[in-house]
């Protein structure tokens, strides 16, 4: 899914250059996003990342964002929110124990990242899941 997001970011932005790395790239940047997707829920920065992975924060930067087509903390967010939303469809937990289990700093952080990449608040997302007769059942 993440590498059809990709190409069709390429596509729409016009660039048509190689999307095949060097394949030593494309596995550090692969052990990088398996880290993240089960490491979502702690601190994680660009900083300690490149620490964690031995290369240098900006090479970082550059080539996670050539590879998969997102910044380091849209990765981040994205992954987080992924797992935020499913909280607030088939769990009972307040926004605020969702926010936590997360990995977002505090509320406010949540709420702010929550609304831009969804449109809505946390909370409304939720009641709006409700509304519609959709908590609690099977996902697709």
């Amino acid at each position: 899914m993440e590498l059809l997001i990709f190409i069709q970011r390429k596509n729409l932005s016009g660039h048509h250059e190689h999307l095949v790395q060097p394949n030593r790239t494309h596995k550090k940047i692969s052990q990088i996003t398996h880290f993240i997707n089960g490491n979502f829920t702690k601190p994680l920065s660009l900083e300690y990342m490149a620490d964690k992975f031995s290369i240098s924060s900006s090479h970082l930067s550059r080539t996670f964002k050539d590879t998969t087509g997102f910044t380091f903390i849209e990765y981040v967010n994205n992954t987080r929110l992924k797992a935020a939303r499913s909280l607030l469809q088939d769990s009972t937990l307040t926004v605020s124990e969702i926010a936590e289990h997360t990995g977002f700093g505090n509320l406010t952080h949540f709420g702010r990242v929550f609304k831009a990449m969804t449109g809505t608040s946390p909370l409304k997302y939720r009641k709006q899941y409700l509304a519609n007769g959709e908590f609690n059942s099977p996902q697709n």
